[in-house]
């Protein structure tokens, strides 16, 4: 006999034997021999009975969930000694983790050859989605020892009381655990926002970058902070000699978008929620597509399916959603009068917002959709052309074609006395 991915020697029962059934418990089950060399010679036990009822004893008190029903001790007789065999099956409720450990990797073990050896989170966290069939935030956190800094912090700034009883009631614990929901509420949630302005669209270079950890909450905060820093300040002038300011992307509409980010993404999926800038436009992209109940023209009109309701209620109790469902249709709302319009990218893992500068206002969005009609007819026009075609000033016509530039809606082909424009 030789130690393999379902057999493992011990010379004696101890607690270490525990992580060799959390571990076969996690794959695809095996045996524990007591009184056994890890070469294999059989040395036997003194007392099998005590060593038996040591082990039953050490399965229900150091593995979680419990293993004693899928397992199976009985005294042998090898080599003319007396031998403990614990028979392990592999369970149905992964991952099983030690009792004192926690659901985290240095309290869950799979078997890999004839050793086992403590699994990666992404792992652990696979194994949760597979055998649990409730959500990802009811799920038992991975982590248990959590801190709610800023969490606590965002509720106080809200005038809402959030302790114990708060928490229990939103739903942070999972049986006697803290839940996902909890873990992604917490200081310690890994997986965050990475936020990048680049310097064109081609993305090479870098003019500004930072990256978000812990509380969804403050992530969002931060974020949102992030790309305001970035959203210029613009201005028109309306009637007389009144001022308009505005931003360059809708406030609004960044703030839904990103929000929509957040609240709405798959969490059982690793990875960082991405916020670039470049080339006119901010584009937020969350892991996690369409819910399959519903379709991308129901998410236009208002149609809600919640991913994260927990998480969702969350937001709303601090009052950062209002309603349900209204996130998509305020984002197109707020570019009713530009001529570019956001658009919404949706494949099996990822939902991509792409939120365009707002370059035009009022009636100039008008004079915007002629200068168009006009390249429907040919390949290139002049400042003369727009001059004529809108019976505009020379000034008019240079400030509109520079706003289309600007805008991604035109490229300008030569220069001086040749300069053109085409659609890009």
């Amino acid at each position: 006999m030789k130690e393999d991915d379902v057999t493992e020697f011990k010379r004696e029962i101890t607690k270490y034997a525990m992580k060799t059934a959390v571990a076969f418990s996690n794959t695809r089950g095996g045996r524990i021999y007591i009184g056994i060399e890890n070469d294999g010679t059989v040395r036997g036990v003194d007392d099998p009975d005590e060593v038996s009822v040591r082990a039953a004893q050490l399965l229900s008190d150091t593995v979680r969930p419990d293993i004693t029903g899928t397992s199976k001790i009985s005294n042998l007789k090898m080599s003319g000694h007396e031998v403990v065999e614990i028979k392990i099956s592999e369970g149905t409720s992964k991952p099983y983790y030690l009792r004192e450990k926690g659901l985290k990797t240095e309290g869950v073990y799979i078997r890999v050859g004839s050793a086992s050896v403590p699994a990666p989170e992404s792992l652990i966290r696979k194994m949760i989605r597979e055998s649990s069939p409730q959500s990802f935030e009811r799920s038992v956190s991975p982590e248990q020892n959590l801190t709610f800094n800023e969490t606590s912090r965002i509720f106080r700034e809200s005038g809402i009381e959030i302790g114990r009883t708060q928490m229990v009631s939103m739903g942070f614990f999972s049986g006697n655990y803290y839940s996902n929901l909890a873990y992604i509420l917490s200081d310690q949630y890994p997986q965050g926002i990475k936020l990048a302005v680049f310097s064109d669209g081609y993305k090479d270079s870098f003019l500004d970058r930072d990256e978000v950890y812990g509380s969804v909450l403050n992530q969002a905060e931060r974020a949102y902070a992030f790309i305001e820093k970035h959203n210029p300040l613009r201005s028109n002038i309306g009637g007389g000699l009144k001022r308009m300011d505005f931003r360059a992307y809708p406030e609004t509409a960044v703030r839904e978008a990103l929000i929509n980010a957040v609240v709405h993404r798959d969490y059982f999926i690793n990875g960082s929620t991405l916020v670039s800038i470049a080339d006119g436009s901010v584009s937020i992209s969350s892991a996690g597509g369409m819910n399959p109940d519903i379709g991308l023209d129901d998410v236009m009109k208002g149609i809600s399916s919640l991913r994260n309701p927990r998480l969702a209620a969350v937001f709303y109790r601090l009052k950062m959603i209002e309603t349900y469902g209204t996130g998509i249709p305020r984002i197109v709302g707020d570019y009713r009068n530009n001529l570019l319009q956001p658009r919404i990218e949706v494949s099996t893992n990822v939902f991509k917002v792409t939120l365009p500068t707002v370059e035009t206002t009022g009636d100039d969005i008008e004079d915007a959709r002629k200068v168009i009609e006009l390249l429907s007819w040919t390949d290139t026009i002049t400042r003369s052309d727009v001059e004529s075609a809108l019976g505009v000033s020379r000034s008019k016509a240079t400030s509109l074609l520079s706003e289309l530039v600007e805008g991604g809606i035109l490229d300008i082909v030569g220069s001086g006395r040749s300069t053109r424009y085409r659609l890009r």
